[in-house]
């Protein structure tokens, strides 16, 4: 045998397992008795994640696989709202990335409503075969929203939703009797998620986090009162909300999920990290300047005129910034006071990106910093952007808007004939009303931009007319085609009054 070969020979033999005896380990998992590792390991070392390295031991030390509600119970939300809250109020990008999310999301006042005709070619009616709705009905209801939202200011209203989905993961919205609203008295409580509990010593049955269930359908929220008196006894008694006066907006990112998490919470603690270390440096840049003064020299022997006094040979010069005239003979020499900024400014970069990723935004939005950008590079961020955009209206139409248009509308039949005549012509199936709500587009994606791109590109052979089709969702003839056969006007309320004023 070779030096070689018997080098590897000896390298494959250390490579085998000592055995064991039978009596420790169990022979269900063994398949060689010559081999101690169980199969089970064997399986579970196909996957990296399952055997993780020791260096990742810690890291990896609290994981679990428990239910949804068992991991985000009340006391692990308690503490996610309380650091979010704190990082979204003192942190300057982080509360900028927030609020930006939330105006892209509403735009100015928030959406209007849009009554869709029935069995109208290019639209899609929740019920083609409901009773048709006049031109003159649609246009009534439409202005009879506008105003009523205009008084509740719901705009408003869902920008705080969609920015407490960030901080909070959720909010709550409780559908109540105003007497101060025109016509249709009624408005939406906001109701902060920590009010939402199940207090101690008042035990309900199938109950999650101050939410009762019956089956899939919650029937029952529990309410603290928002004033807590001090002197009140704890637990003090929730108020029962019934679930057809609650809004619940939320969105679950585990199964069987019940309550929501902060969107922010994956990148909390990066976020604080960064705060510190920009701290750290601003400090190192403060003492830079605070030393950066120098030194006045005085030769043995100098006399100040007029003075008998001999002065020190080396003396700290005044204040840094400070101007003065020295004495003949002495000699300033300024400080070199080094800041240590090398790294900084990729670092931080480095960071916001990853935060504006854990917080669905993009790092342009989350800074407000477009310097390094050209047109070109932000519409490419854009993209995921819009599409988080889109799904958050999407989520709200369902959460807030149609639930509480439903509510609306069956309160305005009792007040006005021409609710009531739609009302009574849909024998109470409110939810099959066809309607769309229309939102304002962000400028940076207006759909306008969006088709001229589109457009440019098969003219210039970057993409098939296929390929853009694909992407816009329609061919480019449909929308003049179906423009000419669009014969119930215009019912943008920003446009015209229902007598044909300006607004």
């Amino acid at each position: 045998m070779s030096r070689r070969s018997k080098r590897n020979h000896k390298k494959i033999s250390h490579s085998r397992t000592v055995p064991v005896s039978a009596t420790e380990r169990p022979a269900e998992l063994c398949a060689d008795p010559e081999f101690s590792i169980p199969l089970s390991v064997i399986r579970a070392q196909m996957f990296e994640s399952a055997q993780p390295p020791k260096r990742l031991s810690a890291f990896f030390a609290d994981a679990t696989d428990d239910y949804a509600d068992q991991i985000t119970d009340e006391t692990v939300r308690r503490e996610m709202r309380a650091n979010s809250r704190k990082v979204y109020l003192t942190e300057g990008c982080t509360n900028h990335g927030v609020f930006t999310l939330g105006v892209h999301c509403l735009g100015d006042r928030g959406p209007d409503l849009t009554v869709i005709p029935a069995k109208q070619k290019g639209r899609q009616a929740s019920d083609p075969f409901a009773p048709a709705i006049t031109p003159e009905e649609r246009s009534h209801l439409e202005w009879s929203w506008f105003h009523f939202t205009e008084d509740i200011d719901l705009g408003e209203h869902l920008r705080i939703a969609v920015e407490a989905l960030e901080y909070d993961g959720e909010i709550f919205f409780r559908m109540v009797y105003d007497p101060q609203i025109d016509d249709v008295q009624m408005n939406l409580e906001q109701i902060e998620a920590k009010r939402v509990q199940t207090v101690s010593g008042l035990f309900q049955e199938d109950t999650v986090g101050g939410i009762q269930f019956e089956g899939m359908h919650p029937v029952r929220y529990f309410v603290l009162p928002k004033n807590r008196n001090p002197l009140t006894p704890s637990p003090c008694e929730p108020i029962q909300v019934p679930a057809e006066d609650m809004l619940h907006v939320a969105v679950m990112r585990l199964p069987d999920q019940h309550r929501g998490l902060p969107w922010m919470q994956s990148v909390l603690n990066d976020i604080a990290e960064t705060k510190i270390y920009k701290e750290y440096h601003l400090g190192a840049a403060n003492a830079a300047a605070r030393n950066s003064g120098g030194v006045v020299e005085a030769p043995a022997g100098s006399v100040v005129p007029g003075q008998t006094f001999e002065l020190q040979p080396t003396y700290t010069a005044p204040n840094p910034g400070e101007i003065k005239q020295l004495f003949p003979g002495l000699v300033y020499k300024q400080g070199a006071a080094n800041w240590p900024c090398g790294s900084y400014q990729p670092f931080i970069e480095c960071q916001q990106t990853a935060q504006a990723a854990g917080m669905h935004l993009t790092k342009a939005m989350l800074t407000n910093d477009f310097e390094k950008h050209n047109y070109s590079s932000f519409r490419g961020e854009m993209i995921v952007y819009w599409a988080v955009i889109r799904y958050l209206r999407s989520r709200l139409e369902k959460m807030i808007l149609n639930p509480f248009f439903d509510r609306w509308i069956d309160c305005l039949a009792s007040v006005d004939e021409t609710a009531e005549s739609i009302v009574s012509r849909y024998g109470g199936r409110l939810k099959r009303i066809p309607r769309s709500w229309s939102w304002s587009p962000i400028p940076a994606y207006d759909m306008a931009d969006l088709i001229a791109a589109l457009g440019d590109a098969v003219g210039h052979g970057f993409l098939s007319r296929r390929m853009a089709v694909s992407i816009l969702g329609y061919d480019f003839e449909q929308v003049e085609q179906e423009r000419k056969e669009d014969d119930f006007g215009n019912t943008d309320p920003g446009v015209s009054g229902p007598d044909g004023e300006a607004v």
